[in-house]
């Protein structure tokens, strides 16, 4: 339950994939950066729409390698999570049900997704970029807390993402990210 929580407030994060976009079959670094920030822009759209994950479903599905591995690491002090906690894996299966599992464990939930930097290799036709999710919600029933009511938690997860660039997006291949939750203080 633990893993489908966490994996909830940073699988919509994970996924760095493009909304079909400009050519990249020669596109330049502008393109390709633009392209990925015009992605989380529309991921963040589509994350913070209540009601219909299924255009969101569709959305990781579209743009993630079925290949795609996602390694994360957590920093949440409420429950021992730390820097030194091994990394959870998760496959493009896990992401997405990950989200669908733990959606209804959330409310109120907001994101906002910074471009922090993208490098094109023209040749090989690879991005890496490192963007930055701010996340806020409310966790009910937060597992592993001793306080058992909702909560509202901030996060911040930074992520380095390998794309694969095609014509029309770029496609996830994979991301290393960490996750560092804290927590507002209730009356």
């Amino acid at each position: 339950m633990l893993k489908i929580l966490y994996a909830t407030l940073i699988v919509l994060f994970l996924y760095n994939a493009v909304l079909p976009a400009r050519a990249a079959q020669n596109a330049p670094h502008n393109d390709v950066t633009d392209m990925i920030a015009g992605k989380n822009d529309m991921l963040a759209v589509l994350i913070n729409r209540e009601g219909n994950h299924g255009e969101l479903v569709q959305f990781l599905h579209t743009h993630i390698s079925d290949e795609a591995t996602f390694l994360v690491t957590v920093k949440d002090q409420t429950t021992g999570m730390d820097d030194k906690s091994p990394a959870m894996q998760l496959t493009k299966a896990d992401y997405i049900n990950s989200y669908l599992q733990g959606a209804h464990l959330i409310k109120d939930y907001k994101v906002a997704i910074d471009t922090l930097s993208v490098a094109y290799d023209q040749d090989n036709k690879q991005a890496v970029s490192i963007d930055v999710m701010t996340e806020r919600g409310m966790m009910i029933n937060p597992v592993g807390s001793q306080n058992t009511s909702p909560r509202i938690f901030i996060s911040r997860t930074t992520c380095r993402t390998l794309h694969k660039i095609t014509d029309d997006k770029a496609v996830s291949q994979g991301s290393a990210c960490h996750t560092d939750i804290s927590y507002e203080e209730q009356a």
